[in-house]
């Protein structure tokens, strides 16, 4: 989804913003169960196998800038008319790939129950979702650009003032550093949640997890996504001169993608804590 792949992988690429974040993924968006336990997603059950598999990214892979850059790479407009199978060759290879083989085998149906209760047990009105401090960012109707969530993660920061990313310094303190801030990308408009597809469950896929390019009878890769995104910290930064982020409506192109919880704690280059 285009959340995923512009404003928040420019927002992660930014390393200093790396250094005093804690981010993990919840992947679950419109997924349920039927009378049986089996799942049902929104989109059918191509998007319930990706959500295993984007289940199985986030708890194999750990590192921040490493783990969304796999998540973009598997939500990428790239990627339309693909199947699951080539996605996942395609964005993990040689040690990579065995580790996700061997997460979806094993466990990728419990991890996307874990995600499907967490996203149930924040009852989301809307995708994506970001939570800052307990506080959604955006509504149903103003999506989330760049800029917004590095003012949002500046003001929620209470490190030390040294260890603030160049974003978050005053405005005299950047313009005497000459530190440019990244450019602002599009504000991605939120997806409402569609109506539940009973007709179809989780469990039967017509694209069963392997290796291998797309057969043309297989339907393309396709996931819903929900998003949830949290700053631990409170205190806002001193300085009058940053400006509060504006929200512009984009209309998202095609479907929305899976869901993410992001966990952004106070933290030190030196030293992290678990969230």
């Amino acid at each position: 989804m285009s959340f995923i792949t512009k404003p928040l992988l420019s927002f992660i690429r930014n390393k200093e913003f790396q250094e005093i974040i804690d981010f993990r993924p919840v992947p679950a968006a419109g997924t349920s169960f039927d009378a049986k336990g089996n799942f049902v997603c929104t989109a059918g059950m191509v998007e319930c196998l990706g959500h295993k598999w984007l289940s199985c990214a986030v708890e194999e892979f750990h590192q921040i800038g490493d783990l969304v850059e796999r998540i973009a790479c598997m939500e990428s407009k790239d990627n339309k008319g693909m199947t699951w199978s080539f996605i996942i060759n395609r964005c993990f290879e040689g040690e990579a790939f065995t580790k996700m083989k061997t997460c979806y085998d094993t466990k990728s149906d419990d991890l996307l129950r874990k995600n499907v209760a967490k996203r149930q047990a924040l009852r989301v009105p809307w995708v994506p979702y970001v939570i800052l401090n307990g506080t959604p960012l955006g509504d149903a109707s103003h999506g989330i650009g760049l800029k917004q969530l590095m003012d949002a993660v500046c003001k929620a920061y209470s490190g030390p003032k040294d260890l603030w990313p160049a974003p978050c310094q005053p405005k005299r303190l950047r313009d005497e550093a000459e530190t440019k801030a990244p450019a602002e990308e599009v504000v991605v408009k939120p997806c409402a949640p569609k109506k539940k597809d009973t007709d179809t469950t989780g469990n039967q896929y017509d694209d069963p997890p392997g290796i291998g390019k797309p057969l043309p009878t297989e339907p393309e890769a396709k996931t819903v996504t929900e998003f949830e995104a949290k700053v631990i910290g409170g205190k806002q930064a001193d300085d009058e001169e940053t400006s509060s982020a504006t929200m512009t409506a984009v209309v998202i192109p095609g479907v929305c993608f899976v869901a993410l919880v992001a966990i952004a704690l106070r933290l030190t280059r030196d030293h992290k804590k678990d969230a």
